[in-house]
């Protein structure tokens, strides 16, 4: 092995701190924050492209970190991987010439995953694996906000290699890019000009529309879909206020530490939205738990008018224009 998980010392960075509206936002953003703090870099400045998200219809968008901003910001280059041997191969490979590999992966088999789905359901995720040793058929990974180490059963179930896997020759092959740090490709300048390079370069792609305003347009008609069918409240909760109020909270620590007080409506502006997406989030359970539809008419005040301070102010202090 190249060096140890070392699970018992490791301290998840304060992006993931429980006394955030959201500690944790999807399995990819969370991962590249510890990928980040691990690599000695300073996650908030990537989160410019947070200003991108939307409203998609079924869902906010799934922001995911983009590869030309952390080419800029930090050096690194993330590319897609082929795979054609096992994936075990492929990633002691790659992790033994000092990259690290995104793997796309269970989560049935993740002991980190022990209060949610381990041993209890099947879903995709990713996970960032930099240490890997083959002979003990052992693993240290990143996952959400946890850093933890794959073996026996696990490991096997997560690379494919049990049994019934081989009886599936037809199953594709998941989703697997490998990181590269780089340092002489990284822009000249100080992180901050850097980052407000890429920021100026997001906000005129931002959405047209407020997307707290479509969303609140079909709002309606998804909380009569979850009286009829409550069973889905969770994946709603995960695809719209948890989406939208952890990316908006991503966003505010990002402001916070390129613009300082200057930017501090934007900054509160962001916390709010992000504390506003929880409190409708108890709203909706508790109108699913009594059958009762509860419009959020009060949330949805807040969130509309909340996200058009932070865009406007944001895009009049960066000298960006409108959409």
């Amino acid at each position: 092995m190249e060096r140890e998980p070392n699970t018992r010392s490791f301290v998840g960075h304060p992006l993931h701190d429980s006394a955030r509206s959201w500690p944790e936002t999807n399995c990819y953003i969370d991962l590249w924050i510890e990928v980040l703090a691990s690599l000695g870099e300073m996650p908030e400045a990537a989160f410019g492209f947070t200003v991108l998200q939307n409203f998609e219809g079924d869902q906010f968008t799934f922001s995911k970190l983009i590869p030309e901003d952390l080419r800029r910001l930090y050096g690194l280059t993330v590319q897609e991987l082929s795979v054609y041997r096992t994936l075990e191969d492929h990633t002691a490979l790659h992790v033994g010439r000092g990259e690290i590999v995104l793997l796309e992966v269970d989560a049935f088999w993740l002991p980190d995953t022990a209060a949610t789905t381990y041993r209890q359901v099947h879903t995709k995720t990713t996970i960032a694996i930099d240490v890997c040793d083959l002979a003990a058929q052992e693993c240290g990974y990143f996952h959400n906000a946890a850093r933890a180490v794959l073996g026996g059963d696990d490991y096997l179930g997560a690379f494919r290699l049990r049994p019934e896997f081989r009886s599936e020759p037809d199953l594709l092959p998941p989703y697997l890019e490998t990181v590269t740090q780089c340092v002489r490709h990284r822009d000249i300048g100080s992180k901050q000009e850097v980052a407000l390079d890429i920021l100026r370069g997001h906000l005129p792609r931002r959405p047209e529309q407020n997307p707290f305003s479509a969303w609140r347009a079909v709002f309606s008609d998804h909380v009569e879909d979850l009286l009829q069918s409550p069973e889905r409240f969770h994946d709603y909760a995960f695809h719209f206020p948890r989406l939208a109020g952890s990316n908006f909270e991503l966003l505010g620590s990002h402001v916070a530490w390129l613009g300082g007080n200057a930017l501090q409506p934007v900054v509160e502006a962001c916390e709010r939205l992000a504390q506003t997406t929880k409190i409708l989030q108890f709203r909706l359970a508790r109108s699913v738990a009594r059958r009762r539809p509860d419009p959020c008419t009060e949330c949805f005040d807040k969130l509309e008018a909340d996200y058009e301070t932070a865009l406007s102010k944001l895009a009049q202090w960066a000298g960006a224009g409108t959409p």
